[in-house]
């Protein structure tokens, strides 16, 4: 038993976070209240614009860090507004990363 956990704490003492892990977190925190235009999101018209904002919305509230765990079917706009929030969390998480 203790070989077990002696190893998974040596393991965990070898873990270094290179800066992405809160830099995703942060970014969450920050878009959570942002529209889709506040994050830089750009739209023509007005149902193209309320589709974005609902696909930006619809990222929020299911945590997608990630702009392919958006839908792949379905509305473009939406699916743009999606990816758009991942793409700021992904730009937040480069920005970040250390170099080891």
């Amino acid at each position: 038993m203790c070989v077990g956990l002696c190893f998974l704490s040596q393991l965990s003492a070898c873990y270094e976070d290179d800066g992405g892990a809160h830099a995703r977190a942060l970014e969450m925190r920050v878009l959570a209240r942002q529209s889709f235009a506040q994050a830089g999101g750009r739209c023509g018209d007005p149902a193209e614009c309320a589709q974005k904002e609902a696909g930006f919305a619809y990222a929020k509230r299911a945590l997608i860090a990630d702009p392919d765990d958006c839908p792949s079917k379905g509305d473009e706009d939406f699916i743009d507004g999606c990816q758009q929030y991942g793409y700021a969390i992904d730009a937040a998480v480069k920005a970040a990363r250390k170099d080891f």
